[in-house]
């Protein structure tokens, strides 16, 4: 069973990126049909952070990559930038909406 757990987190640590974008796409989408994005983002944040060790400045770096691409393509997004600092906070609780060039 350790085993496996070690070799999940290796998978994740490995390939985090990649799936925190695909997930925050996921969930950022399901969010405008009721879903709470915001805190289920948030488990994702704790579970990648604290069980797959990804580290927080990559992480942080993923969500704003993923945020300025959502910018790009609506020109909105309603979740703030990440930092590395805060990154077991984000996205924060307020609705907010970031326009692009602003």
């Amino acid at each position: 069973q350790h085993d496996l757990i070690e070799a999940i987190q290796k998978h994740v640590k490995k390939n985090y990126r990649a799936l925190f974008t695909a997930t925050l796409q996921s969930l950022y989408l399901a969010s405008s049909s009721g879903l709470d994005g915001q805190a289920e983002v948030q488990k994702v944040v704790a579970n990648m952070i604290f069980l797959a060790k990804a580290p927080c400045e990559g992480l942080a770096d993923a969500a704003n990559d993923w945020r300025e691409a959502v910018l790009l393509a609506s020109g909105s997004c309603v979740w703030p930038k990440a930092s590395a600092s805060k990154m077991d906070k984000w996205p924060n609780l307020e609705f907010v909406e970031f326009v692009a060039g602003g």
